[in-house]
């Protein structure tokens, strides 16, 4: 890239900068540019800007614009009935600005009426913080509860995912893969990126992960993506545990792993597990039969369970395991 265009004047935008490496990688040289080039850099976090580097801090919308982007979701090209401009102006105002709040309230409101907007508002107002990312949950509430848990799926652990895999993943699962996300693309809480990936912005991603955090708290756990809390959940150390569905670690070194703890996890469809060992022998294994997708790379047992029922199971891959048989006796 720096060989073509040293000798032009770009204008280089780089958007969501999260890691020192992508601004080093894509713009780490000003001579890689022809005299006269911009590189804008948007990040959240301060320490990848240089001391030399002009930093623009963002505001927030004005009430104007934030009126005009909201408008340009909730009603596309139709001009607004009267009924709703007073609405139209509590939304934006609890939106505080945020041009990713008014986007997505937006979206969730195109083509509902009066009535539903009302309630959209009330239960804003409800929210007891300030928190534009509690006060997203809005979005989430108004989806069927097929596209939420397609939603939770992505924000804990697929997000940045190929398409067709995480197609595949959800169809495992018997959710309407197609339908749930562009029930998702639709609200504005996914998107596709250019190399097919599904992403979504960092505040809607906080606002899944959000919601999972309150179902632990009340005792309802429905995805592990944390290593420390596999590590809980393993030992015996977390509630709720019969409440989970998916289970997401990508990377795990050494565990003390208390195979029983799969027994109370009648719901889980989902168990990817990578590169894990364990000093347990093989006594007492468990997995449960709803399970739908289960990738496992080291996989550390010689068999699977022999009390295991595959009959629902649609993805099965063990690479570098030590197994020696799929179940005892086969």
């Amino acid at each position: 890239m720096a060989r073509r265009l040293r000798l032009k004047k770009v204008l280089v935008v780089l958007d969501n900068i999260d890691h020192e490496d992508q601004l080093d990688y894509l713009a780490g040289d000003l001579g890689w540019f022809g005299s006269g080039s911009r590189i804008i850099a948007t990040t959240r976090d301060k320490h990848f800007i240089g001391k030399n580097d002009a930093v623009y801090p963002m505001t927030t919308l004005l009430e104007h614009d934030a009126v005009q982007l909201f408008n340009q979701y909730a009603f596309k090209n139709e001009v607004p009935d009267k009924c709703f401009e007073e609405i139209t102006l509590e939304v934006v105002s609890h939106a505080e600005g945020l041009p990713l709040a008014l986007k997505v309230w937006g979206s969730s409101l195109h083509k509902k009426d009066i009535h539903v907007w009302r309630s959209a508002v009330d239960r804003i107002k409800r929210n007891s913080s300030s928190k534009v990312v509690e006060n997203l949950k809005v979005s989430y509430d108004g989806l069927e509860r097929e596209d939420q848990e397609i939603f939770l799926d992505i924000a804990c652990f697929l997000r940045g995912r190929k398409q067709t895999e995480i197609k595949q993943i959800l169809e495992s699962c018997d959710f309407g893969a197609d339908d749930g996300l562009r029930v998702l693309i639709d609200k504005s809480l996914v998107f596709i990126s250019e190399d097919d990936m599904i992403q979504m912005h960092d505040l809607i991603q906080e606002m899944g992960k959000y919601i999972v955090t309150m179902q632990k708290e009340r005792g309802e756990l429905s995805r592990l993506w944390l290593t420390q809390d596999f590590e809980k959940f393993s030992n015996a150390k977390i509630q709720g545990t019969k409440a989970i569905e998916a289970i997401w670690i990508p990377e795990i070194q050494d565990l003390s792993f208390r195979k029983k703890a799969m027994k109370d996890v009648e719901k889980l469809r989902i168990l990817y597990i990578n590169g894990f060992h364990t000093h347990d022998g093989f006594n007492d294994q468990y997995l449960p039969s709803n399970l739908r997708w289960f990738d496992c790379c080291k996989y550390p047992w010689e068999s699977l369970p022999a009390k295991f029922d595959p009959d629902m199971l649609v993805h099965l891959d063990l690479q570098q395991s030590s197994l020696l048989h799929l179940w005892t006796g086969t």
